[in-house]
């Protein structure tokens, strides 16, 4: 026994050697782990096998599949997933890309690793009544693996969206969110004129009422030429009034010809019907002003009086533009580890 102090067993030390090369062993292939892009695309090819033109013609068929149905379907190009087996690297791409609606989960993503010689699809838990295990097998077989031996990716890649997107159609899912196009739908123009009604009779009454005080107030008299003339003044009144009236309508409605033809790009029998619904509309108010409103007050000496008008207060909160400098992202959703994997 040595005097200095304890010592290690020999048979110890070589059971703490091969433990942590048991470690280390365990630890290397997840710092080796094959890169996970981030998700700026639906079609991402860190392979380089796409020309431009195959990218951008299944972009926009994915891009049509989630505008029609809602789902998800994004497909991934890499050389290899060494040192983790596709399935796995399918599984952890998925759950980090988050493809499908939260809550339904409809998200498809299919892989390639051209190195590998190996594809999978990987199928969201909301699709697996849609697309079985065989079903995806099948797909793979028949659609791309016959292509991509001949080194047609694109051809590959088309043909397995085609019978994914003939899967989806048939199911029941929940419909997609519409995004607004560049003409704003009838709903819209019938909002608009909804809120011209409130809107118009106050407005109005600010910029019509004024002018209106003033043309209905009698002529102060002074001596009996003046009081003739505040006279045929008092008599022509109707006839000033009518005549504002109409010039306000007209105003407005060129205006509206400009607003409605430049900026929302009405043409033809939908811009007559919008005007049309804005002159019934100005019509309907200024009958409001001119027969229902109150008569304005006069002020005491110095000045007129306005009687405050309300206006409806807008309310600007910010709801955020929704983009975080990529064209594209996942919407939650989650795999159930469904799908299938082959090799060509």
């Amino acid at each position: 026994m040595s005097s200095g102090g304890w010592a290690p067993a020999p048979g110890l030390r070589l059971r703490a050697a091969v433990l942590v090369l048991a470690w280390l062993y365990l630890l290397c292939p997840l710092a080796m782990a094959q890169e996970i892009p981030d998700l700026r695309a639906r079609v991402t090819d860190a392979a380089g096998v796409l020309t431009q033109a195959d990218a951008a013609g299944l972009e926009a068929r994915l891009a049509t599949l989630e505008r029609t149905k809602g789902a998800q379907l994004a497909i991934l190009l890499v050389k290899s997933t060494a040192p983790l087996d596709i399935d796995a690297y399918a599984g952890r791409v998925f759950e980090r890309w988050k493809l499908g609606r939260k809550g339904v989960d409809d998200g498809v993503l299919v892989v390639v690793a051209t190195s590998d010689r190996a594809v999978r699809i990987e199928v969201g838990r909301g699709l697996e009544g849609a697309i079985p295990d065989v079903t995806a097998g099948r797909i793979n077989r028949e659609q791309m693996l016959p292509r991509f031996r001949d080194g047609d990716f694109a051809g590959g890649l088309a043909a397995a969206v085609a019978a994914i997107e003939a899967r989806i159609a048939g199911e029941d899912l929940p419909p997609p969110e519409r995004p607004h196009g560049p003409v704003p739908p009838w709903w819209f123009v019938i909002l608009i004129a909804a809120m011209a009604g409130l809107i118009l009779p106050p407005l109005l009454s600010i910029f019509l009422l004024i002018p209106l005080s003033l043309v209905d107030q009698p002529l102060p008299a002074k001596g009996e030429a003046e009081a003739a003339k505040a006279s045929r003044s008092e008599s022509d009144r109707p006839r000033r009034t009518s005549w504002l009236f109409a010039v306000n309508l007209l105003l407005g409605a060129a205006a509206g010809y400009w607003v409605l033809g430049s900026v929302f790009h009405l043409t033809g029998l939908r811009l007559g019907i919008a005007l049309a619904i804005y002159l019934v509309l100005g019509a309907g108010a200024l009958l409001w002003i001119r027969f229902l409103a109150p008569e304005p007050k006069a002020g005491p000496a110095g000045g007129a009086a306005g009687t405050p008008a309300d206006t409806p207060s807008s309310d600007t909160s910010d709801f955020g533009s929704g983009s975080s400098g990529t064209d594209f992202s996942g919407g939650g959703g989650s795999s159930a580890g469904g799908g299938a994997s082959d090799r060509w």
